[in-house]
């Protein structure tokens, strides 16, 4: 009997070890799940931690014997911590440098090049024609004859003189008019949008030559003083407008007798007429 006591104490001590180990702490699991519910309060309300902290103190607290002291015994099992509070958000980063600058574009066609300008002077006004002088006055024979002796007598000098009979010749001058041509007005003229484009578009001429030269067309005109240019017809509107005739200058050389209206153009003023 007393061989047997060894024995049968050490496997009532097994069976007492293995029963203790199995046995399911519910206390513990009750606690611990609580501290579980009250950690994720706390992370979801920071305005509840204090409350939530006390629960969880309370409860660790509640409950003793062998039951507290198997919960505390396992260290695996208590809860995690709060949720600590967000961090300050971060400044903005620092603006980026410029980029450099673009290649230069290429260079826009060049423009025409405008039309020469009429460099010839504006001729002054001619003067007033002169008056028709009167016809010469024949002498008298008698009057002759006396002068002719007087002047033989003081030259001591005889002679028998006779006057013969002189005829006066009296010289008609004649003026011979031109036709007249058909004057329309006096407009602006540009070197770069012209109001007519034909004909000889040279200087040295008049009324009656740039009729002549541009007989195949409607309407001619003279500018700065004789230059004549062609057209079947002529630009108006904004930019060329009619002006006044005295715009126009005067009176072209050579068209003197022309009855009406002969302007000879400005500078970039076209005296417009029509073709005859």
């Amino acid at each position: 009997m007393q061989g047997w006591s060894p024995l049968f104490i050490y496997c009532f001590f097994v069976r007492l070890h293995t029963a203790f180990t199995r046995q399911v702490d519910e206390a513990c699991v009750t606690k611990e799940t609580t501290l579980l519910q009250a950690s994720s309060k706390i992370a979801r309300s920071s305005e509840s931690v204090v409350a939530d902290e006390t629960q969880v103190l309370r409860v660790s607290d509640d409950g003793g014997g062998t039951s507290g002291s198997s919960c505390r015994r396992r260290s695996y099992c208590g809860p995690p911590g709060p949720r600590g509070p967000s961090g300050y958000g971060g400044s903005p980063g620092a603006i980026g440098a410029q980029g450099s600058r673009g290649p230069a574009g290429e260079p826009g066609e060049r423009g025409q090049r405008g039309e020469t300008g009429p460099s010839k002077g504006v001729q002054g006004a001619k003067g007033p024609q002169g008056e028709v002088g009167t016809d010469g006055q024949g002498l008298d024979y008698s009057a002759v004859e006396e002068m002719v002796k007087a002047a033989l007598s003081k030259a001591n000098l005889t002679a028998d003189v006779s006057v013969p009979t002189t005829t006066t010749t009296t010289t008609t001058t004649t003026t011979t008019t031109m036709p007249a041509v058909s004057y329309i007005g006096c407009f602006v003229d540009h070197g770069h949008h012209r109001q007519m484009f034909e004909g000889p578009k040279v200087y040295g001429y008049n009324t009656q030559t740039c009729n002549e030269a541009c007989s195949g067309y409607s309407f001619f005109a003279l500018q700065h003083n004789g230059w004549c240019v062609c057209g079947n017809a002529y630009a108006t509107g904004s930019q060329h407008p009619q002006v006044s005739d005295w715009q126009c200058g005067t009176v072209c050389a050579g068209d003197e007798n022309v009855p009406g209206r002969s302007l000879c153009g400005g500078g970039w003023r076209n005296a417009v007429y029509s073709t005859r």
